[in-house]
C-alpha cells in the first residue's frame, strides 16, 4: 500500500463505518415502514388514504431517483451524495413536525424522505460492499439490526409520548434536527472507498473487492433482462419485501382487528423488535458460515412461518401470536442483509451497483403495491387475514425463485 495515507485506523472506520450504515437502516424503517404506525393514529383528521397514498407515490418517484443516484455513483464517489441525502432526509423529518394542519407539506415530506432514504440505503450498502469482502455478511448482519431496533424503539416510544401529552411538533422537530447533525459527522468520519483513507478492503495488501466507482461494467440492461438468476433475485426479494410491508405498517391496526388490546399491542412490537435485534446478525452470520443460497432458503422458509402466523394470530391464542410475533423479528432483518449479499455472491462485488440499481426497480415495484394490496382486501372483506394468506403463497413462491438460482458469474465470492 505504498503511496497510501492512513488517516485514522482500520478499527476506528469499520466502527464508524458500521454505526453510520446501522443509523441508516434504522431511518429508512422508521421513517419509510413503521411510521406507518403513527400517522395512521395521529392524522385522524385526514382519510386513511390520504396518510398511505403519499407514501406509495413518493415511493415509486423514489424507484426512478435510486436508479438515477445508483448510476451516479457508478462513476463517483458518494461522500457528498451522502451528506446531501441525510441533509434532506432531516430537513423533510422537520416539515413533518409542522404538517399537522397543513396536508401539502405532509405530502411533499412524505415523498422528499421516500426519495432520500431509498437512494441513501443502496449508497450505505454500496459502502459496506467497498470496505468490506470476507467479513461482508458479518457487517450486513450488524448494520441491519437498525432496522429492529428502529422498530422496538420509536413506535412504542412515540405512541406513548403522545399518549402522554408530548407534541407531536417537538418530537419529529427534534428527531429531525438529530438527523442533519448526524448527517454532519457521518460526513466526515465514513469514507466512501477504503482507498480514500489509505486502505484497501478487510485491510488487505491489495483490493479485495473490485469498486464499482469508474468500473466498466459487463452487465447491460438487456443482458440481464435475459438473465434468469436476475430475475429470480428480483422476484424472490420483491415479494418478501412485499410481504413485510403488508405486516410492519398494519401491525398495530391488525392485532387490534383481532382483539388484542393496545397496550399489548406495543408490547408485542417491542417484543417483536427486541428479539430482532440478535436474529438479524444471525443471519450474516448463516451467510458466512453456510453460504448465502443455503441461508436465503431459510429466510424465505422464516417469511412462510411467520405469514401463516399472521394469518391465525387472534386473542386468547397466545401460541399462534407468539409465533407470529418471533416470525416477524426472525425475518424482518433477514432481507436488507441477504439481498445485496445475493447480487455479490452471484454477479460479483464489481457488479453490484450496477445491478442493484436495475433489481432495485422491480423489487421495489412489487413492495409498494403492499399497502394498495391489504387496502383492497379489507375493504373488499372487513379483514386484513385473507391479505396474509396471499402472503404465504408469495413467501412460497419466494423460496422457489432461491431454488431457481444456479450460476454464479465474474468474481463472485466463493
Amino acid at each position: 500500500m505504498a503511496g497510501q495515507e492512513k488517516h485514522m485506523s482500520y478499527t476506528f472506520y469499520r466502527i464508524t463505518i458500521a454505526i453510520a450504515v446501522f443509523i441508516a437502516f434504522f431511518l429508512q424503517t422508521f421513517l419509510l415502514v413503521d411510521g406507518t404506525n403513527v400517522f395512521m393514529a395521529h392524522f385522524t383528521d385526514w382519510k386513511s388514504i390520504q396518510v398511505s397514498i403519499p407514501i406509495t407515490i413518493g415511493g415509486y418517484i423514489a424507484i426512478i431517483t435510486t436508479f438515477l443516484i445508483g448510476s451516479w455513483l457508478i462513476h463517483h464517489k458518494g461522500r457528498g451524495m451522502m451528506l446531501a441525502l441525510i441533509a434532506c432526509s432531516g430537513v423533510a423529518t422537520i416539515m413533518i413536525a409542522f404538517s399537522e394542519n397543513c396536508y401539502p407539506l405532509y405530502v411533499i415530506a412524505i415523498i422528499v424522505n421516500n426519495v432520500a432514504l431509498g437512494a441513501l440505503l443502496v449508497l450505505m450498502t454500496a459502502i459496506i460492499t467497498n470496505w468490506f469482502d470476507a467479513t461482508r455478511g458479518r457487517m450486513l448482519g450488524f448494520v441491519t439490526i437498525g432496522a429492529p431496533f428502529s422498530t422496538a424503539v420509536c413506535v412504542p416510544v412515540i405512541q406513548r409520548l403522545l399518549m402522554a401529552g408530548v407534541p407531536f411538533r417537538t418530537i419529529f422537530l427534534v428527531f429531525g434536527i438529530w438527523i442533519i447533525v448526524f448527517g454532519a459527522i457521518a460526513f466526515f468520519l465514513v469514507p466512501y472507498l477504503p482507498e480514500d483513507a489509505g486502505y484497501h478492503a478487510d485491510n488487505g495488501d491489495h483490493s479485495a473487492v473490485h469498486s464499482d466507482t469508474g468500473a466498466t461494467h459487463n452487465w447491460t440492461l438487456a443482458k440481464l433482462v435475459r438473465c434468469k438468476e436476475a430475475w429470480f433475485i428480483m422476484l424472490a426479494f420483491g415479494l418478501m419485501m412485499l410481504v413485510s410491508n403488508c405486516v410492519m405498517p398494519l401491525l398495530f391496526p391488525h392485532f387490534l382487528e383481532v382483539g388484542v388490546s393496545p397496550n399489548i399491542v406495543l408490547n408485542l412490537m417491542t417484543i417483536s423488535a427486541i428479539t430482532g435485534i440478535p436474529l438479524s446478525y444471525f443471519w450474516g452470520w448463516l451467510d458466512d458460515k453456510i453460504g448465502t443460497k443455503k441461508a436465503c432458503y431459510t429466510l424465505a422458509a422464516g417469511f412462510t412461518l411467520m405469514s401463516i402466523g399472521m394469518v391465525f394470530a387472534k386473542s386468547g391464542n397466545l401460541v399462534i401470536v407468539a409465533m407470529a410475533v418471533i416470525g416477524i423479528a426472525a425475518v424482518i432483518g433477514g432481507s436488507p442483509n441477504l439481498n445485496p449479499s445475493i447480487i455479490v455472491n452471484v454477479f460479483g462485488a464489481s457488479e453490484y451497483l450496477n445491478v442493484n440499481r436495475y433489481l432495485n426497480i422491480g423489487q421495489n415495484i412489487l413492495r409498494l403495491f403492499a399497502l394498495v394490496m391489504m387496502s383492497m382486501i379489507h375493504d373488499a372483506t372487513g379483514s386484513y387475514t385473507p391479505g396474509y394468506i396471499v402472503c404465504v403463497a408469495l413467501s412460497i413462491v419466494a423460496l422457489l425463485c432461491f431454488v431457481g438460482i444456479r450460476n454464479r458469474y465474474t468474481d463472485a465470492k466463493n
